[in-house]
């Protein structure tokens, strides 16, 4: 619900939950509808393409990869299981998952910085080490790339699976 501030000034923005309202000040002179949408975030880029079952992608290391099938989809883009052989199907319980999306994208080009600085092997291993913890709860990276399929380029990294989404988690244990 958006309502006036005062005449001209700004507006308040009030968004409702079962437990609370949150309330949002804008200063400057009210916008109209179309200087509003204007001025908001540009839309999400849609999913890429799926890439076939079977599919094998090269990192930067000319590590091969296999793709199995999707097991999930996100804000950016398609996350598949995964697998270094390349003989045999990709199995369910793969150790091993890829993220793709569009080379345009710009959210797993982030995200990849973030995991070749800090989420390698050797490193996730050392600060562990350092610390006494046997566990960590981010996955290690194992690599990165890009690719082009029928005309398109994409983006993959490669990283640990660690189980169920916490989406799906949260869903399946009471919680929304």
């Amino acid at each position: 619900m958006v309502k006036p501030a005062s005449p001209g000034i700004g507006y308040v923005i009030l968004c409702h939950t079962l437990n609370n309202t949150i309330g949002f000040f804008r200063r400057g002179p009210l916008l109209n509808a179309g200087e509003l949408s204007a001025n908001m975030p540009p839309r999400r880029k849609p999913l890429p393409n799926p890439l076939p079952e079977g599919y094998t992608l090269t990192d930067t290391e000319k590590k091969q990869w296999k793709l199995g099938k999707i097991i999930g989809r996100g804000g950016f883009g398609l996350i598949y299981l995964a697998s270094r052989r390349l003989d045999a199907p990709v199995p369910g319980d793969s150790d091993f998952v890829i993220k793709v999306e569009y080379h345009e994208n710009g959210p797993l080009f982030s995200e990849l910085k973030f995991y070749q600085r800090a989420a390698k092997p050797e490193s996730i291993e050392r600060w562990k080490k350092s610390r006494g913890l046997n566990f960590l709860g981010i996955p290690c990276y194992f690599g990165f790339g890009l690719a082009e399929f029928q005309g398109t380029r994409y983006r993959f990294m490669v990283m640990d699976r660690l189980g169920t989404d916490l989406q799906k988690f949260c869903v399946e244990n009471g919680g929304g």
